[in-house]
């Protein structure tokens, strides 16, 4: 019943604005190459000395900086806290597949990653190297883990969650306790739709969790009571193409950044008020690939770092409200899907969202790969 893109022509795949209407059906109809869940892994994985590097890049320019300090920007320095310490491997290969987004803890130093295939939430030891199962869904459906965020004080995971064999659709935030490693609320995402879709997830510093929802114009959030509430409702948070994808808090958990995937776009809202600006972006913003949009960001040290399947974006706020912000781009190899701040620099999610919406082998590996590149002036 689902639309598969191997089915269609070259030509077709060709003709991007023809191809982008169909891309979008396949990925609401949850077509990919099978859902399988993922095995369990006791056994550590070695992580090799290649990283991600720019290969458009300029050698100047200012480098993105860890919230917790400056960010190396290449494998040859250590921890930036200070005192001499182990230091994370330039590349993390992964077990589970197409991991669509990620999360890193900073006081367990543990990344987080998910899978669109079995919706599994897997961890992995940047000082070993080592990766196992934090959980893998037992009910009915054919699950996929999306964005994810650390609430750091509360020990807490947050994970969006998509069941695509519902009909409507089924969009959910987990809760995962970090300190016990289980799953501890299951909340829906149905205030203001009957059909909700979670797709990243944002914590502030009173542990209220605000989602984005691809499919509807819609903002949710979470608090203290555990059940999902329509935030915003706004035509601005929605798309002809392909809606809602990354979110971040911004400082003083007065607004957020919400990114449009295509037509690529971002959006500043006011938690008080629902107030929704469009973010005038000079310079470039874009991906050129088909079905490419943006999507994971993270938010370091005043700029916001967004992630598109073949380039990473860096955004400096013009203006005190994120009303306007300058955008420079740097080039890096295709199949990204979300950008983690560590205290050893960015780290870049290879899941290859695009393969899975399309039916086709993966390009590559799926791994976490340290960000190298430098960002022209």
């Amino acid at each position: 019943m689902a639309l598969r893109y191997a089915m269609l022509s070259a030509d077709l795949l060709d003709a991007r604005m023809q191809a982008w209407p169909l891309l979008t059906a396949c990925w609401l109809l949850g077509c990919g190459p099978g859902s399988t869940e993922p095995a369990p892994s006791d056994a550590g994985t070695e992580g090799s000395t290649s990283s991600i590097s720019s290969t458009a890049a300029d050698d100047t320019g200012p480098e993105p900086t860890s919230t917790s300090g400056e960010a190396s920007s290449s494998s040859e320095s250590g921890s930036t806290t200070g005192g001499p310490g182990p230091v994370y491997d330039d590349v993390y290969p992964l077990d589970v597949t197409y991991p669509e987004g990620g999360a890193f803890d900073p006081t367990d130093e543990v990344f987080y990653v998910g899978t669109l295939e079995g919706g599994a939430v897997q961890r992995v030891d940047p000082l070993t190297g080592d990766s196992d199962l934090l959980f893998a869904p037992t009910e009915r459906g054919t699950w996929m883990t999306l964005g994810m965020a650390v609430d750091e004080t509360r020990r807490r995971l947050w994970v969006c969650a998509a069941n695509r064999d519902t009909e409507p659709f089924t969009g959910q935030l987990w809760m995962f306790d970090l300190s016990r490693g289980a799953r501890e609320q299951t909340i829906p995402l149905s205030a203001g739709e009957e059909a909700a879709w979670c797709e990243d997830v944002a914590v502030a510093s009173d542990g209220t969790a605000y989602a984005t929802d691809r499919e509807n114009p819609n903002i949710y959030r979470a608090d203290a009571g555990f059940v999902a509430e329509l935030l915003v409702t706004d035509k601005a948070l929605g798309s002809p193409l392909l809606g809602q994808n990354g979110v971040i808090v911004l400082p003083g958990d007065e607004a957020l950044i919400a990114a449009i995937h295509a037509p690529p776009q971002l959006n500043h809202v006011t938690i008080a008020n629902g107030t929704v600006t469009p973010v005038v972006i000079d310079g470039e913003f874009t991906d050129t690939g088909l079905g490419t949009g943006a999507d994971g960001m993270v938010y370091v040290d005043g700029v916001l770092l967004v992630v598109f399947d073949g380039k990473l974006a860096q955004l400096t706020p013009t203006s005190d409200d994120w009303s306007t912000a300058d955008s420079v781009m740097v080039e890096l190899p295709r199949g990204l899907t979300d950008v983690l701040s560590t205290p050893q620099g960015l780290y870049l999610l290879n899941g290859q969202a695009i393969q899975f919406a399309l039916g086709q082998d993966p390009l590559g590996p799926f791994e976490l790969s340290k960000f190298v590149g430098k960002f022209a002036p």
